[in-house]
């Protein structure tokens, strides 16, 4: 398997058996995307409540999925449903957007940006516009620690705005949460 995958267990030990289990149903998974990166999996019980979070880089995006039930099992069987349908529905927008090109309105929005030149004569040279659901900070470090780059923007959900999560060079994070 090339899919870099680790486990963590809170308040439960994580068996072979279990490793095994999220290895086969990850793998199942590179049917829908054959460029997943890693795979980052929290599992966790709590009285009755049996959680799995998984959360899986692919090339181009990261997904988070977090699925509470009666039975372990059940619960990372249920996140990987999601993720199956989540990584169908990415495979088939892209597969749309390959047969269909872009549209009229995103090839003017870059042929403005792209190009324009700035203070100092820089260039804009690269637009990147993605959709990213709200974060907390928490989860907004799992997911630079999954990340190869050195920063992350997202919409922090406790402050209710935009924020930046940045690696320092001591290893820690740091975060920028502007006010207008």
């Amino acid at each position: 398997m090339a899919v870099k995958m680790s486990v963590t267990g809170r308040t439960i030990k994580v068996t072979d058996a279990i490793k095994d289990y999220l290895e086969e149903k990850i793998t199942k998974l590179e049917h829908f995307n054959d460029h997943i990166v890693s795979a980052n999996v929290i599992l966790s019980v709590e009285k009755l409540r049996h959680i799995a979070e998984v959360t899986l880089q692919t090339a181009g995006s990261t997904l988070h999925v977090s699925e509470e039930t009666d039975d372990l099992y059940k619960s990372i069987d249920s996140c990987m449903d999601i993720l199956a349908r989540k990584l169908k529905k990415i495979k088939d927008k892209n597969i749309a957007k390959k047969r269909g090109g872009e549209s009229l309105g995103e090839i003017a929005e870059k042929s403005l940006l792209e190009g324009v030149e700035v203070s100092g004569g820089h260039h804009v040279i690269q637009v990147d516009r993605y959709v990213k659901k709200p974060l907390f900070v928490e989860e907004a470090a799992l997911e630079l620690d999954l990340l190869d780059n050195d920063f992350l923007v997202f919409f922090n959900e406790a402050r209710k705005r935009v924020n930046v999560l940045y690696r320092r060079k001591d290893g820690n994070f740091g975060l920028i949460d502007p006010k207008f």
